[in-house]
């Protein structure tokens, strides 16, 4: 399931870093996959990094990045709940990333600038910048950047209110009314407290999102089974996202997909999932039977 999310988005869905992909004892390892559209080739050793490939030609990540669109749902989704804002800072970026370019060249940009401006901040709180503008020029160079970022994920987040709405209330049965809200961290130019401090505190790097039921927290009160219904919604939520805005329905990786729904949730999650298109359908159980009956005898079943 992630070596296929692996050649769709040009990273592993579960590691951050490359290096923790590969064996013990070992220095590289390398993905390949056969796709409609060619055969797709990945890469990583401790030389040479990343190294990406189409047909045998050399691409870039950018230039896979959105050709593939795929979403994937796993067990380690409660982290989007229960987790640090990072996790939910990386769903709108997956999401983003693969249906808006602008969006993709901005946040690696800003990446870009983020990992010098904190090196010098560190200098700064150190007392060992003597050139105060050259952290002038660098925040110059992130602050439209910053914007673009945090301009895009409202409008995101604006759009996918509704369909979350929609999506939960069926799959639930129209049990519970679910909510989300962006918390958008300014970006500050000049600031005494990150100087102080000596790292980055404020911008997009500190966005996060809040997951709401009937009002209430989704983590300080939902039960696992409605938590569990809340992370499909969003998922289901970002299918209908990248199809409307590139037109290219994604890949479906749903990795111990019947875990912790009840069975009338599970019906209603498939019906919708049912209703949509997608490019292919891949989902992991421990259960043949179970797959088999919700899914129907025409799946393909691979043992394991």
């Amino acid at each position: 399931m992630d070596s296929i999310h692996h050649l769709c988005l040009t990273k592993s869905y579960f590691k951050s870093l490359e290096q923790q992909n590969v064996s013990f004892d070992q220095s590289y390892f390398t993905i390949q996959g056969a796709f409609d559209d060619g055969v797709f080739f990945l890469g990583w050793d401790s030389v040479k990094g990343k190294f990406l490939r189409q047909d045998g030609i050399s691409k870039t990540a950018k230039e896979i990045i959105g050709k593939k669109p795929v979403v994937m749902v796993a067990p380690s989704d409660t982290s989007l709940i229960n987790g640090g804002g990072e996790e939910r800072r990386k769903l709108m970026d997956r999401l983003l990333c693969q249906t808006d370019l602008d969006y993709l060249s901005a946040l690696t940009e800003y990446q870009k600038w983020l990992k010098q401006r904190s090196a010098l901040l560190k200098l700064v709180a150190e007392g060992l910048l003597n050139d105060p503008t050259i952290l002038d020029f660098t925040e110059h160079k992130m602050v439209p950047l910053a914007q673009i970022i945090q301009g895009k994920r409202t409008e995101l987040v604006e759009r996918m209110a509704p369909r979350l709405h929609e999506i939960y209330s069926f799959i639930s049965g129209g049990k519970e009314m679910p909510a989300l809200s962006y918390q958008c961290s300014v970006f500050q130019t000049n600031s005494e407290a990150e100087k102080k401090a000596g790292r980055n505190l404020f911008g997009p790097q500190a966005d996060d999102l809040e997951w709401l039921l009937d009002g209430k927290s989704v983590k300080k009160f939902a039960s696992q089974g409605q938590q569990k219904s809340f992370i499909f919604s969003i998922k289901l939520a970002q299918i209908d996202e990248i199809t409307k805005q590139s037109n290219n329905p994604p890949y479906l990786l749903f990795d111990d997909l019947f875990e912790k729904l009840d069975q009338p949730r599970l019906i209603r999650l498939m019906e919708w999932v049912h209703s949509k298109s997608f490019a292919q359908l891949f989902i992991t159980d421990t259960q043949k039977e179970r797959g088999q009956k919700l899914l129907g005898k025409g799946i393909g079943l691979v043992a394991l």
